[in-house]
């Protein structure tokens, strides 16, 4: 029995240890605390726990309200379909096992729309904001329970290429920056309900191309410059950000030649090789580099280069073998495209080839032996791109290029219908005519306008097109005689009748006079007032006026428009004065002009004995 007493005392010990233990074990977080779309808050508890767990304490506190709600309950949810939709709320879940709680796990978050929530949109809009940014904009088709966990999915497909961009946006809009000119997407927008689980509204979808646009201005990647030669490389702008198929690079050397260089490769935007030959050594030419796509012609890239000597053992003396570019490049008012060769042109030139390029990719192609080409057989007004090519021994020479109209013809009917001139505000004028025959267009036309001051004599002239000009310097109380003609800006310049109008401008009051100086004393204030110049206000000026409400009221009168000088003696020292300065010319009296002055504190007199 004696033996048996110290087992006995260990066994003891330990039930009692396994019940201390058991007794204070603290359960671990749960764990997947999940919001569900139909308002089930669930959890999990880690299968490995080793408290035994009764139940779970829950509690609910609201993060915009005073609301809180606390619960015991012995599954892994609760029902919260009590509470609002979309009230955003902080849950904090504690497992509890034998009065002892465990460690907390906390989630913040909103009451879900429900499964049955009306997830449809009511429009999707795409705008283009430039040739590279779109704006999608959306809205739900029912607000009734808001939107606080719906997340809109917005995917957009690539046609050409087939790239798809899936994005989760907020709100109703989203900006698209990495589109392309020239390529057709697919964009659709389905609203997501982000409960769980997750909920996918009704597909939107439209189709949207991007219109064609000019490339960027290219960029020079590397040059080489000789005595007679110029070798540069160009940089484009990549095929994945700019897709519209390029067609050439234009090399544009003003009155020095005017080149084009064909691209053919389509995907691949390698850069464009530029080889300029017979240079003149020692010369400085200016070049305006442009690529040319189907979305039109790019900014130009714009650089000086100025060729080497010329040194007697350079590789580069050689005999000029191309014929430079024509000068004078002109369309006449006779349709007739006339040009004339270079001074010292060093070649024989034999012919000239003419390409003729208009809308609708319609073109003409031929050659002459003289320097001019009749095109009376194209339409008045249609555009056209001119191209003129000296030939020397059957080499085309460097191109001179002119986009430009056929002119109305030297026998068309200038002149006008009517010319009126309407009187808008004080200083504004509008002008308006029309043609009176509008049989060939006005796509070469401007109207010479001459403005004659029959004050001053003063005159000035105005092209303009259109049909219509409105005219802001002018002055009250001042005549104007107008002229107006049709001018066609063909070669040589043929003008129109002249038609003729004169408007004497009524009087208008000055505007509100500016203060320029002003002095302030104990019993004075000095001030010096600018008026309007006279050019622009002829209207005679009479006086300026002070008035000073019951302290005093003082009328200076004005006969130049130097600056006015207004003296005010007599003051209170140490006083705030209100008053109110205005101009009166013929017209009448100027907006005032409100001051509030205070004059200074006396200063104290001295005496001595």
């Amino acid at each position: 029995m004696t033996a048996l007493l110290p087992s006995l005392i260990l066994v003891a010990l330990y039930f009692f240890a396994s019940h201390v233990e058991a007794e204070e074990c603290v359960p671990g977080a749960v764990s997947n605390l999940v919001m569900h779309a139909n308002a089930n808050l669930t959890w999990e508890v880690d299968p490995d726990e080793p408290c035994i767990i009764d139940e779970y304490l829950v509690d609910l506190e609201s993060n915009t309200t005073t609301d809180n709600h606390h619960y015991r309950v012995k599954t892994t949810y609760v029902h919260l379909n009590f509470l609002d939709i979309c009230q955003d709320w902080e849950f904090t879940v504690r497992a509890i096992s034998n009065d002892t709680y465990g460690y907390e796990r906390r989630m913040t978050g909103h009451i879900p729309l429900p499964p049955t929530a009306d997830l449809s949109l009511s429009y999707v809009n795409v705008t283009q904001l430039d040739p590279k940014f779109l704006l999608l904009q959306w809205d739900l088709n029912n607000h009734t329970h808001g939107d606080c966990t719906l997340r809109y999915r917005v995917t957009i497909v690539d046609q050409e290429n087939s790239l798809v961009w899936d994005r989760y946006v907020t709100g109703y809009s989203m900006e698209v920056d990495h589109v392309s000119p020239c390529v057709s997407y697919d964009i659709s927008i389905r609203a997501v309900n982000m409960a769980y689980p997750t909920i996918e509204g009704p597909l939107t979808d439209l189709d949207f191309e991007i219109p064609p646009h000019p490339q960027e201005a290219p960029v020079l990647r590397t040059m080489r410059i000789g005595a007679t030669t110029i070798h540069m490389m160009w940089g484009i702008e990549h095929y994945n950000v700019q897709r519209c198929p390029v067609r050439s690079l234009h090399v544009d050397a003003g009155n020095q030649f005017n080149i084009q260089v064909p691209i053919n490769f389509v995907t691949e935007r390698l850069p464009v090789e530029v080889d300029l030959r017979s240079l003149r050594p020692n010369s400085m030419y200016y070049f305006r580099i442009s690529v040319e796509n189907m979305g039109g012609i790019s900014p130009p890239a714009q650089i000086a280069v100025q060729t080497l000597d010329l040194q007697p053992d350079d590789d580069e003396m050689e005999n000029y073998k191309l014929a430079g570019v024509v000068q004078n490049l002109r369309i006449h008012a006779n349709a007739t495209l006339s040009w004339q060769l270079r001074e010292r042109e060093p070649c024989q030139v034999d012919e000239f080839q003419i390409d003729l390029v208009g809308g609708m990719e319609e073109q003409y192609h031929f050659r002459v032996k003289i320097t001019s080409v009749d095109l009376s057989f194209l339409e008045v007004c249609e555009e056209w791109r001119f191209v003129v090519t000296p030939i020397s021994e059957g080499v085309l020479g460097y191109q001179r290029a002119l986009t430009g109209y056929i002119p109305l013809p030297s026998d068309a009917d200038l002149s006008l219908s009517y010319f009126n001139v309407s009187h808008l505000e004080s200083k504004h004028l509008l002008l308006e005519w029309d043609l009176n025959n509008h049989t060939h267009g006005d796509c070469t036309l401007r109207y010479r306008i001459t403005v004659t001051d029959q004050d001053t004599s003063l005159t000035w002239d105005l092209y303009l097109t259109g049909y219509s000009a409105r005219l802001r310097t002018l002055s009250p109380c001042a005549t104007y005689s107008f002229t107006i003609r049709a001018v066609n800006n063909a070669y040589p310049l043929i003008e129109g009748p002249l038609r003729t109008r004169e408007v004497e401008l009524p009087p208008h009051p000055q505007d509100a006079p500016k203060l320029v100086t002003m002095e302030i004393g104990a019993t004075s204030i000095n001030m010096s007032w600018r008026l309007e110049n006279y050019l622009d206000q002829r209207c005679p000026v009479r006086s300026m006026r002070v008035d000073g409400g019951t302290n005093f009221d003082v009328e200076v009168p004005v006969t130049e428009r130097f600056p006015v000088q207004v003296e005010l003696e007599g003051l209170n020292h140490n006083t705030m004065y209100y008053f109110l300065i205005s101009v009166e010319n013929s017209a009448g009296t100027s907006p005032v002009v409100q001051m509030a002055v205070q004059t200074l504190e006396m200063e104290p007199v001295m005496w001595k004995r």
